[in-house]
Parts: C-alpha cells; sequence; structure tokens
C-alpha cells in the first residue's frame, strides 16, 4: 500500500464523506441576508451607504450596473461594491464555513510544547505571532481581522458583512455545536465531551471525529490529541489504521495504549512511513521505544539490523536501539556485521563511542587517522580501549604502510 504525503483539508474531508465547504449560507434554511455597506466611486473618499442583499449561494445583489461597473474598473475606475463582491463577500463566506466548522483549520504546532502558528501568516495581523493552544489560534483563524488579511480586503466592511450573517444564524444550529452530533462524537473520544469541546474550539466538527474514528474501523476510543493531529498532520489514515493493526498482532491492547500510539503515529507521520509504509508496524513489533524508532526510522538502520544485533547478542531490542543511537550521536554508522566481529573479537559492544573521544583520537593520530573516515576510527577506538592505544594501532599501520611502499 503506498502511503501518500500529508493530504490538503478538502481532500481529507472528501476521503472521509464528511462535511462540505458552504453548506452553509449566510442564513439559515437558505434566506437571504440584507446589509447596509458604506459605498464610493473614489479609494480616499466615502460617497453613502446602500443596502446589498447576499442571497443563499452567496450571490450579491447592489444597485448597481455591475457589468457597466466592471468595464469601469479595467479602464481605471473604482467602485468599493466591487471589492464587496469580489473580495468581502469571499472573505465573509469562508467565516462562515469556519465557524461552521466546514472546513479545517490550517494549523500548525512547533515543536513538542504548546506553540502554535497559522499555516499562513498574515502581514499586520499574526506575522510574528503565536498562540498558547489550538483553541486560542482556531479563534484567531475565525477572526475578521485575519480573513481580511487573508483575502486581501477591507476589515471594517467584513466585520459588518460578517456580523450580519452571525445574527442571521443566531438562532439557528449552524454555527453553533450541536448537542446529538456532539453526544455521539464523545463517544469515539478518550477525554468524552471535553474533547470535543476542545476540537470544537480548535475548529473542528464533531462528524468530522466521527468520521476518523469510522475510518480507523476500531471499536475502542481514541483521544482528543489524535484527532487534532490529523487535523494539524494530516497523515494517510489508511496507514494509520494499517500501523495499528499490524503491530497490535494480538488485538489485546487497551484504550491508553492503543491511543497513545494512533496519537503518535498521527503527529509523526514522515517521509519514511511513505517510502516504507510497513516499517512503522515491523519497529513496534519487535519492542522498539517510539523516541528510539523516530531516530533510527531517518537513519541507514533498519528493523531487521536490530533484531539481528538482538537475538545474536541476548539483548533487548530497545537496548540495541540505544546503542545504535549513540553511535549515531557520535556520527558514526557502523554496521551489524561491524559490531558482531568486534564481539566475536572479544570486544563488547555495550557502549558507544564518544563523540569527543574521536574529536581527540583525530587530533592526536594527525595524518594518519585523515584516512579513515569517523565509523571507521570510532570501531578502531573501542577495539583499541583508549586514545593513545588507537593512536599508536594507527601509526604503527602507517609504518608498515611505508615500510611496505619502500620494497
Amino acid at each position: 500500500m503506498a502511503v501518500r504525503g500529508s493530504v490538503s483539508a478538502a481532500s481529507l474531508m472528501k476521503l472521509l464523506g464528511t462535511l462540505q465547504p458552504s453548506s452553509v449560507g449566510p442564513a439559515p434554511s437558505g434566506a437571504d441576508v440584507s446589509v447596509s455597506v458604506s459605498c464610493s466611486n473614489s479609494r480616499t473618499r466615502l460617497s453613502g451607504r446602500h443596502e446589498v442583499v447576499i442571497h443563499s449561494d452567496w450571490s450579491v445583489a447592489t444597485p448597481h450596473d455591475l457589468a457597466s461597473e466592471r468595464v469601469a474598473a479595467a479602464l481605471g475606475g473604482y467602485l468599493s461594491c466591487l471589492d464587496l463582491i469580489d473580495h468581502v463577500v469571499p472573505a465573509a463566506r469562508m467565516w462562515v464555513d469556519l465557524a461552521a466548522r466546514r472546513v479545517l483549520p490550517e494549523a500548525a504546532k512547533v515543536g513538542a510544547g504548546s506553540t502554535w502558528l497559522p499555516k499562513m501568516r498574515v502581514a499586520g495581523c499574526c506575522a510574528g505571532e503565536s498562540f498558547r493552544d489550538a483553541g486560542v489560534l482556531g479563534a484567531h483563524l475565525r477572526s475578521a481581522d485575519h480573513l481580511a488579511g487573508r483575502l486581501g480586503c477591507d476589515p471594517q466592511q467584513l466585520a459588518v458583512v460578517v456580523r450580519a450573517c452571525r445574527l442571521a444564524h443566531a438562532s439557528g444550529a449552524e454555527l453553533a455545536l450541536d448537542e446529538a452530533s456532539a453526544a455521539a462524537a464523545a463517544r469515539c473520544c478518550l477525554g468524552g465531551m471535553a474533547d470535543v469541546e476542545e476540537l470544537w474550539r480548535a475548529g473542528v466538527h464533531p462528524e468530522f471525529i466521527q468520521a476518523v474514528h469510522r475510518s480507523l474501523k476500531m471499536s475502542g476510543r481514541l483521544p482528543g490529541r489524535f484527532y487534532l493531529g490529523v487535523v494539524t498532520r494530516r497523515p494517510d489514515l489508511r496507514w494509520v489504521a494499517r500501523t495499528l493493526a499490524a503491530a497490535d498482532d494480538d488485538h489485546d491492547a487497551d484504550e491508553l495504549s492503543q491511543g497513545s500510539v494512533a496519537s503518535w503515529l498521527a503527529w509523526t507521520a514522515s517521509p519514511r512511513d511513505r517510502a516504507a509504509p510497513d516499517e512503522r508496524a515491523d519497529w513496534l513489533r519487535i519492542g522498539v521505544s517510539q523516541p528510539m524508532i523516530e531516530v533510527l526510522a531517518n537513519s541507514v538502520y533498519r528493523p531487521q539490523d536490530v533484531t539481528q544485533f538482538a537475538a545474536a547478542l541476548r539483548r533487548e531490542p530497545d537496548g540495541v536501539a540505544r546503542l545504535l543511537d549513540a553511535w549515531l550521536k557520535a556520527g558514526c554508522t557502523p554496521s551489524v556485521d561491524d559490531l558482531l566481529r568486534l564481539e566475536e573479537a572479544g570486544v563488547p559492544t555495550l557502549h558507544a563511542v564518544s563523540g569527543p573521544a574521536l574529536k581527540r583520537l583525530r587530533a592526536e593520530a594527525e595524518v594518519e587517522a585523515a584516512f579513515h573516515d569517523d565509523t571507521e576510527l570510532g570501531l578502531l577506538l573501542v577495539a583499541a580501549g583508549t586514545v593513545p592505544q588507537a593512536v599508536a594501532v594507527l601509526k604503527a599501520g602507517a609504518a608498515q604502510r611505508r615500510a611496505a611502499a619502500a620494497l
């Protein structure tokens, strides 16, 4: 099974067959919205006000002859109502879709902490700003100021149109958390209704939660963090489901452990998982811890390297993984065969070479060390035991080569 890259919000929602954008109009039940707007044929001077009508399909009726006004605009003229139609109303439509949770928030999480950023940062709005959690960021992404900056329209006009749409929907359920849908989604979440409410604040509809849960074909509940990871990182859900199933051969994992693995998969899916979609499950099956998997999955080492070394020396796979990680931190990549040869020679491989010791060996061996890469020097240092002994071995080898060359 090929694992695709991260998918767009629209593609993910389409894949799940869930909510579609703009299924909510400017007012409930297909009604129109009338808005009093400022109007001007000058960029610097206000001419007056008039009513516009925003229809259920988001088309706009104005008192102007728009065809003539567009011709005039093409010749250098200006009419603020053209900006209203081309930019302000589309921004209001986006606000309704976001407020109704008909589209997914475009959010990014920074590092392992609580720093959140918009994927599209707007100059003069949030270009240098970060947010403490997904809910605060979600509210910002739905704000008129952010949407005005994002779509390049007048924030004051947008605020007027958004206010009219909000008032039109005030007595309806389109922009509110629906109790029945929320209750159904709560049955999919380990945190119950608290998870659903937190996800709603972040911009996620309960129906989306249910669709994600159905797509995994799981009976157990999942933590809110998992669903937030799906929204933020957008992994291939088929890969997540397949990895969960393959890693749990006995199907006996409890909800907490399975939910923890699912969340980890959602947040850490990488290009390596697209190249080798079965490998993550192999790592989990052999018993390597999640932090070590993240390190080794993007290295030269594969699960079979760990199992081969662990079996040969009767060690735990996670211990072997930590040993290989230590070699990587020193800038070395010895093969399993290299390490097994050390063991066969009576040299224990419980510890890797250290970076400072390797640096010291290069400095003290001078010219001789220049003919060896870091991995060769690291293996020599482990075999020799100390830096002075490794330097002696290097210089003895160099002397032998010079003697042989002289013959």
